[in-house]
């Protein structure tokens, strides 16, 4: 949703969560710790929290979240003209500016956001690509931990469609995720998000990412090493 800041009268975006404090004890702890995730991570390719508030109603909480304004990439790109070279390297930019967010968490801070994909993404009114959804954004190590420990990414595994999850994710294979490549769950997600953005259309199942007649060839390379 949009609204104006009290502060300065500028347009903002709200996210909002409500869940029941007992039913969905789980699912609120997770949007919780994504509240947190979103307010410590500071990248020009991260989405910009700028307010958050929790009301409890009774046994209902609801969570809200302002950002800076954006628009959800998949209502976006119903505005960006079909079938034109502008839009291939338009596209291609904004991927490019998702891979080095998704760079900054694996290399510099060695988290894990385990939910890449269309999704996750919002353009802001400059046109910048921003990823957000840190809900299950987990630290690698902790991961390896695998049910003993607190990776939210192991917590809320139930939350991510299964063609979004590399082979070692949908197994539930923990201990060999902090073994392999650090961006390696977040590769695949770039892979997927790569195909919804050229598709113009979410992934239906893992079978479609084998698919690349949409892809520019200007990128299939990129994506075949995904």
């Amino acid at each position: 949703a949009r609204a104006r800041s009290k502060d300065n009268g500028d347009v903002v975006s709200v996210f909002t969560f409500v869940g029941d404090a007992q039913r969905d004890a789980q699912r609120l702890a997770i949007a919780r710790h994504g509240v947190k995730r979103l307010k410590t991570l500071r990248h020009p390719n991260v989405l910009l929290m700028l307010d958050t508030m929790e009301i409890e109603n009774g046994n209902e909480i609801t969570i809200h979240i302002v950002t800076e304004a954006v628009t959800p990439l998949e209502v976006h790109l119903r505005d960006v003209p079909h079938g034109t070279q502008q839009r291939e390297e338009y596209l291609t930019l904004g991927l490019r500016e998702i891979a080095t967010a998704v760079a900054f968490l694996s290399n510099d801070c060695r988290l894990v956001h385990g939910g890449v994909g269309m999704a996750a993404v919002v353009v802001t009114e400059r046109l910048d690509w921003k990823l957000h959804g840190f809900d299950l954004c987990s630290e690698l190590d902790s991961i390896g931990q695998g049910i003993h420990g607190d990776a939210k990414l192991i917590r809320g595994a139930f939350l991510v469609p299964d063609q979004y999850k590399p082979e070692e994710f949908r197994r539930g294979d923990w201990v060999s995720i902090p073994e392999g490549p650090s961006w390696a769950i977040d590769a695949w997600g770039l892979g997927c998000l790569i195909q919804e953005v050229f598709r113009g259309e979410g992934l239906r199942g893992t079978d479609q990412l084998r698919e690349i007649d949409c892809i520019p060839q200007a990128l299939l390379k990129d994506y075949q090493r995904l």
